[in-house]
């Protein structure tokens, strides 16, 4: 090597030059992290935030309380609903119980009351977390949404 050469040139010829002492510590590194990789995967989780937007009606003109977005949360517990989520499942020994479901109110004020319902599924497979948060998502928007839905039949 010659003087003018730069660190870096000198740091690749000392590598090429002595490449027999890097390979194995390269192979040892990449099998380690293999192992490390392969104990470390551990269960995936699919989280949605489905925000609550309803109508709480005046009292004084007659009205009923309405809906709020507690109400929303409480139809999360109703056995109808987790028994049709779990057919939208398709699996008939899914516990239910594996769903954390959060309620964040926003606001209730007159007329209003909002919130973010947070739900949450773990499982080993990240596509069956999805698949089991997507059966959720649509039985509840089915469920709050529609007219005939069990959001409006049990909590008006």
């Amino acid at each position: 090597m010659t003087g003018r050469t730069s660190g870096l040139q000198r740091d690749v010829e000392i590598v090429r030059r002595r490449a027999w002492v890097f390979i194995p510590f390269f192979v040892l590194g990449l099998i380690v992290a293999i192992v490390l990789h392969q104990r470390s995967s551990g269960t995936s989780s699919a989280t949605s935030t489905i925000q609550l937007q309803t109508s709480i009606y005046d009292l004084a003109s007659g009205g009923d309380q309405g809906f709020k977005v507690y109400d929303a949360q409480a139809m999360t517990r109703l056995p109808e609903f987790r028994q049709e989520v779990i057919d939208k499942i398709g699996d008939k020994s899914f516990d239910y119980s594996r769903f954390a479901i959060i309620l964040n109110p926003n606001v209730t004020t007159e007329g209003v009351s909002s919130g973010n319902l947070v739900v949450t599924i773990t499982d080993a497979s990240r596509a069956k977390a999805t698949t089991y948060q997507h059966a959720f998502v649509d039985v509840f928007t089915k469920e709050f949404t529609s007219p005939d839905g069990l959001f409006r039949t049990h909590f008006v």
